[in-house]
């Protein structure tokens, strides 16, 4: 089974789809001020403007690293 859909906030987005579109040739599907929806062919990434990401409350410990 494939990933299909993938959506990942992100801090700056012009910067975030420049990354995907030069290194992954994603195509621009739709996009406004806040969200940005590329095309890889068999998937598409959304990438979603997040205002403070520095706030994520998700700790590392051991049970992560697999």
């Amino acid at each position: 089974m494939s990933i299909a859909n993938l959506v990942i906030n992100v801090q700056d987005l012009e910067r975030s789809v420049n990354f995907y579109r030069r290194h992954l040739s994603a195509e621009i599907v739709e996009r406004d001020e806040a969200r940005c929806l590329l095309d890889l062919v068999t998937t598409t990434i959304e990438l979603r403007t997040a205002a403070d990401l520095a706030a994520n409350p998700w700790e590392q410990d051991d049970a992560v690293r697999g």
